[in-house]
């Protein structure tokens, strides 16, 4: 079987002396993992650089059978749009353009073809729960909660293999972030991506099958 994600002795350092060192992480094709950990202990380091976003001192980072660390600039960003699904706190949609536009934009990298694309933005944003009325406002005019909804049908839309979710409850009260988590978990079982979750909220525990503390990924105990 193919892992969603497969990391191998990585080693990465901040120019302010702020490092990782990660001797062994694996998640499985449409598994859901939550890495816990309090914040500022490099959560969202880790995430970023499985996504490629930032880039690591040495070792490997391998997604869906692709070595990322081996792959550089456009080619780097091309594989991200299509494998690499992304969830954060603050949602990151593109102001200016509808919930609808930031999911066809999210498809641009995707093998889905152009035909089908709006069928799919619509049908994925029928599984979210965003009315129809919402879907041609511009992002920056919705609900938080909205917001978190088109955020997770975006992170789905190029059929990934892994979904990366950094605290994305964090801006949520419990029973909004209940409901938040419940979705995209429930989104991404859907579309058979795996997810990997972030958080230092010890509620989040119990919703997931498999929690790995990050002190112990940084101390090479996790496989």
């Amino acid at each position: 079987m193919t892992l969603a994600v497969s990391i191998d002795q990585l080693q990465f350092r901040y120019p302010d002396g702020f490092s990782l060192s990660v001797s062994s992480l694996n998640v499985e094709d449409q598994e859901q993992m939550l890495l816990a950990g309090i914040s500022g202990t490099g959560k969202s380091t880790l995430l970023h650089l499985i996504a490629g976003i930032e880039d690591a001192k040495s070792g490997k980072i391998t997604i869906h059978g692709t070595d990322i660390t081996a792959l550089a600039g456009a080619a780097r960003d091309r594989f991200r749009g299509r494998w690499v699904g992304m969830v954060f706190q603050t949602h990151h949609l593109l102001p200016g353009f509808s919930a609808r536009e930031n999911i066809l934009i999210a498809m641009m990298a995707s093998d889905v073809p152009q035909s089908e694309r709006p069928v799919r933005a619509n049908a994925l944003l029928d599984k979210v729960g965003l009315s129809s009325s919402d879907r041609d406002r511009s992002a920056d005019r919705l609900s938080v909660g909205q917001q978190q909804r088109v955020a997770v049908a975006r992170a789905v839309a190029a059929r990934p293999a892994l979904v990366l979710a950094d605290e994305p409850t964090a801006s949520l009260d419990p029973k909004n972030a209940d409901a938040a988590i419940a979705l995209l978990q429930e989104t991404c079982k859907a579309e058979g991506a795996a997810l990997l979750c972030t958080s230092h909220d010890p509620s989040m525990r119990q919703r997931f099958s498999r929690v790995v503390e990050l002190d112990a990924v940084l101390a090479g105990g996790a496989s």
